[in-house]
């Protein structure tokens, strides 16, 4: 009898640390699958989650995978693996972010040092919490060298993909977004055609129902931002616009293309 009793107890136990084991395997698995990058190898930015705010686990995954591709692309990192670096962390006071549209869309920067490869990138970013919207569409994520004035290494001879990328990017994007009291308008790449979109805040008080006068209201709002593209240096009439505003409670598009 004592001895059934033990060996009852002696499997009891076996179960529960079999069983302790187990748990703790899936728990690894799941954990594995929740930190595991979709995006391939990656650099881990240290200080990133006290440096930038309101935007995704996914995107930081971007942003890490993207920044590890192209430091392998610089410099002797051919070899390079991204838990090789572990010292890849945001300068201060160099994050910068701007909230584009109110809890929804934002833009921002910040530089990475390295203090073993003694190198810096650049990091700017568009993002927005629908992923079907089209703010992030064209180059979402650039990852360049630092300007000459933000340079604290020696040259490295920097230089990638994305930075030819960029440099063929309209420059008007320099200006865009840009938002008033009237409008919000930004720009985006879709297949590598420009498109600048432009939301005009119109009172429902400005808008009678009379086609006419609502078409003078409308492009008195529409000359606004064409008005400010001008003062800008460029010209209106050889982009591709496209208005929305609320006409009689409906949602509607104009798209225009001057100057082909």
């Amino acid at each position: 009898m004592q001895s059934n009793e033990v060996q009852r107890k002696r499997l009891l136990v076996l179960s529960v640390i079999g069983g302790v084991i187990i748990l703790g395997i899936v728990l690894a698995l799941i954990y594995q699958q929740v930190t595991k990058n979709p995006y391939g190898d990656y650099i881990v930015i240290q200080n990133y989650n006290e440096n930038v705010k309101n935007i995704s686990r996914d995107y930081e995954h971007n942003i890490s995978s993207q920044l590890y591709r192209t430091v392998k692309d610089n410099g002797d990192n051919e070899n390079l693996t991204g838990s090789d670096v572990k010292d890849a962390y945001i300068r201060k006071d160099s994050a910068e972010q701007e909230e584009v549209k109110r809890n929804s869309q934002y833009s921002g920067s910040f530089i990475v040092d390295i203090e073993s490869l003694r190198q810096s990138y650049l990091v700017q970013y568009n993002y927005s919490r629908n992923p079907d919207d089209g703010f992030t569409s064209g180059y979402p994520i650039l990852i360049s060298c630092v300007n000459k004035e933000d340079v604290i290494y020696e040259d490295f001879e920097c230089g990638d993909s994305t930075i030819e990328a960029a440099s063929t990017m309209d420059p008007i994007i320099t200006i865009l977004p840009h938002s008033t009291l009237s409008y919000e308008a930004k720009a985006v790449y879709q297949d590598d055609t420009l498109v600048i979109y432009v939301d005009l805040d119109i009172p429902s008080s400005d808008l009678k129902g009379n086609q006419q006068s609502d078409a003078q209201v409308v492009a008195l709002y529409k000359k606004e931002f064409t008005d400010y593209v001008r003062s800008q240096g460029f010209t209106p009439e050889n982009y591709t616009i496209s208005y929305n505003y609320n006409d009689a409670g409906e949602k509607v598009d104009n798209t225009i293309h001057i100057g082909d």
